[in-house]
């Protein structure tokens, strides 16, 4: 991917979290390059991985999960 966008640095091409307090808890806020014909099976596979990992937590909950392109 780096190598096809040359006008974007690599340090660009990583993926970024961001957490937000919120009323409700923490919101978490991840961005990641992939390839767009792969977007959807990546956030397919980002959310199981989440959904795996807080049930190995049980003292983490997930209020609730919503995906949204990135702007």
């Amino acid at each position: 991917m780096a190598r096809n966008l040359t006008s974007i640095s690599p340090g660009e091409l990583k993926p970024r979290v961001q957490l937000h307090y919120t009323a409700a808890g923490i919101e978490a806020s991840v961005k990641y390059p992939v390839e767009f014909q792969k977007a959807s099976e990546m956030d397919d596979h980002l959310m199981k991985e989440v959904i795996a990992s807080l049930e190995r937590e049980p003292r983490i909950k997930l209020v609730s999960a919503e995906l949204q392109a990135a702007k």
